[in-house]
């Protein structure tokens, strides 16, 4: 997987160099990914694709008196999966109020729906790969993070699939778009639902304010991926070539995965050791060929990409100059060392 971005140089930084830093302090508005889980009990099985299909064009109507309440947020399931379990004598039955809520997505003015679908005929796949994530604990925190961000500022997060040969998804920060690989929804929801969950991972990230082409953001989107693919029981000889070499390389360490990565990633910024100066002149050389480039244009929607991929790169230069910077880099750098020595560890 990938995120469509500004190509920087990468920094020349040995592996060995992925050094312990002081923990990262709280961030406010977007909670660290590696917190505590709360565990969950496992929602019933229903079988939503039929219903889905079928209602995908039906208005949503308002509730009658009486009705049963609608879930309006990620946030309110947490109730339901416990009435799931254990239902309370006279109340309604908490799998309507569960089909409510996945029904209630196809709704484009859906309260909570944080997930935009600008084609309406891919909405009840999404629908799917959500409800396939929520079986995730680890997935079920993504997507609180998520919505409680979409929430704070008021931007859903638009969802497409579309076929991107070997890549499962790819997320646009430029446009902030959110693709899924259409083959692979096909053919394996869990999957899909994985990759949904890493893609977000890196919706997430993009608020922490440090440089948009980290290696450490996929280091962290990638323990994210396999612990969701290992809570939904997806076998590792159904998995992607690139999860499986991924674990291969997390189980010898911290060091040598972020070195493997590196090497699969070429283009991305090692921050864990970084040399901020060297990285600096290499990021104003990047500026220098965008803008060149950006001379030489002429289609207004060409134009406009590469400005928006201008403005990128002088935030990203910014931010490696700047001492505050600096000290985001190398904390969230610690944060993610910390959740891969974790996963390591965790057999």
């Amino acid at each position: 997987m990938r995120i469509i971005a500004v190509l920087f140089v990468a920094a020349r930084i040995s592996a060995a160099d992925f050094h312990d830093v002081p923990k990262m302090p709280d961030l406010g508005a977007v909670l660290p990914l590696n917190s505590p889980i709360q565990q969950q009990p496992p929602l019933r099985s229903l079988e939503l694709a039929p219903l889905l299909q079928s209602l995908a064009s039906i208005p949503i109507a308002q509730p009658a008196p009486g009705a049963p309440p609608r879930i309006e947020s990620f946030l309110q399931l947490d109730a339901l999966t416990a009435a799931v379990n254990s239902p309370a004598p006279g109340a309604p039955d908490p799998a309507i109020t569960l089909q409510t809520f996945w029904t209630g997505q196809l709704s484009a003015g859906a309260p909570g729906d944080f997930l935009e679908t600008p084609k309406a005929r891919q909405a009840a796949t999404v629908a799917e790969v959500v409800a396939a994530a929520w079986e995730s604990p680890t997935a079920r925190e993504v997507l609180r993070k998520a919505e409680r961000l979409a929430r704070q500022s008021g931007e859903r997060v638009p969802v497409v699939l579309r076929p991107l040969g070997n890549n499962y998804g790819e997320y646009d920060y430029i446009d902030r778009v959110l693709y899924l690989n259409s083959e692979v929804a096909a053919r394996d929801i869990k999957e899909a639902a994985a990759t949904l969950v890493h893609e977000l991972v890196h919706v997430l990230q993009h608020t922490r304010n440090i440089p948009a082409e980290s290696l450490e953001m996929e280091l962290e989107a990638h323990v994210i991926t396999l612990k969701v693919l290992d809570e939904l029981g997806v076998a590792r000889k159904d998995r992607g070539g690139f999860s499986n070499a991924a674990e291969r390389e997390l189980r010898k360490g911290p060091d040598a995965y972020a070195a493997w990565m590196s090497s699969q990633l070429p283009d991305k910024i090692l921050l864990a050791g970084a040399d901020f100066d060297e990285l600096a002149g290499e990021m104003e050389q990047e500026i220098d060929e965008l803008q060149e480039r950006l001379d030489r244009l002429k289609s207004p929607k060409a134009l406009a990409r590469a400005k928006a991929q201008l403005a990128a790169a002088e935030r990203d230069l910014a931010i490696i100059r700047s001492p505050a910077g600096q000290k985001r880099c190398k904390d969230f750098a610690a944060h993610v060392k910390r959740i891969v020595s974790e996963f390591t560890r965790r057999e």
